[in-house]
């Protein structure tokens, strides 16, 4: 069957953040595979966070997380990073599944360390970024029957 958000409409999934603006919309695998799709945990009505996952042409890349200051260190990433998680993997298990984080963001290494599956792949530039010249480091999950 498709993933559901978790339970008490912690995160929902929808395709235009923009167009959000409180609705709880459903997302699935097929709308993954059409382009981008947005996550955003709420908590007591009020949106807390939010973080994207697209599909590329060989791997899915998660991308663009935000938590709120006043819910940080509470649990919002790493349920985010879950919901997109089960998102990939119910859209297509083969694929890998990549990450990009800034080489200084202490926080975002931290919860990545939450994902052990999440492997360290090499140092890189993103020509796409806001800062051309910033470093990261990619990590990606391996799809299912990878070596």
């Amino acid at each position: 069957g498709q993933p559901r958000p978790p339970a008490q409409g912690w995160v929902v999934l929808f395709n235009d953040l923009v167009s959000y603006r409180g609705r709880n919309c459903q997302g699935t695998p097929s709308a993954v595979r059409r382009g981008r799709t947005w996550c955003v945990a709420r908590r007591a009505g009020r949106v807390a966070g939010c973080a994207a996952v697209s599909e590329k042409e060989d791997y899915f890349l998660l991308h663009h997380d935000c938590v709120h200051p006043g819910h940080r260190r509470r649990g919002v990433g790493k349920r985010l990073h879950r919901a997109r998680l089960a998102l990939c993997r119910a859209a297509d298990a083969a694929k890998p599944v990549r990450l990009y984080i800034l080489e200084g963001n202490r926080p975002a290494h931290a919860l990545r360390r939450a994902f052990p599956q999440f492997r360290y792949v090499r140092r890189t530039t993103l020509p796409d970024a806001s800062d051309p010249t910033a470093t990261y480091l990619l990590y990606q999950a391996p799809g299912a029957g990878a070596a």
